[in-house]
């Protein structure tokens, strides 16, 4: 946030570049609202993957949901998927409203 755009894509650009060198995975964070939809439309450009978490109110329950926006040599997958963590697992199963 107290950076330009352009400073920060330039900077993940050079970190991924020298990060892919060890096969390694980087994982990001990005809350919604906080930024431009174009600078989120570039900087989503640079990643293998992007997933949307959010929160879901159904009938007086939280459910947390998952989508796949984009990951690299997977199809796009349409829909959302709904999650949970326990025992320092994540499980995913297939969610229809």
């Amino acid at each position: 946030m107290l950076n330009p755009p352009e400073t920060v894509y330039r900077f993940l650009s050079q970190l991924f570049a020298e990060l892919k060198k060890y096969d390694s995975v980087f994982f990001a964070t990005v809350e919604e609202g906080m930024h431009k939809p174009e600078v989120l439309a570039a900087m989503s450009q640079i990643f293998d993957g992007v997933l949307e978490l959010k929160l879901y109110e159904e009938s007086f329950r939280i459910v947390p949901l998952l989508r796949v926006r984009k990951m690299r040599g997977v199809p796009p997958q349409l829909g959302y998927y709904r999650f949970t963590m326990s025992h320092g697992r994540m499980e995913v199963t297939s969610y229809a409203k």
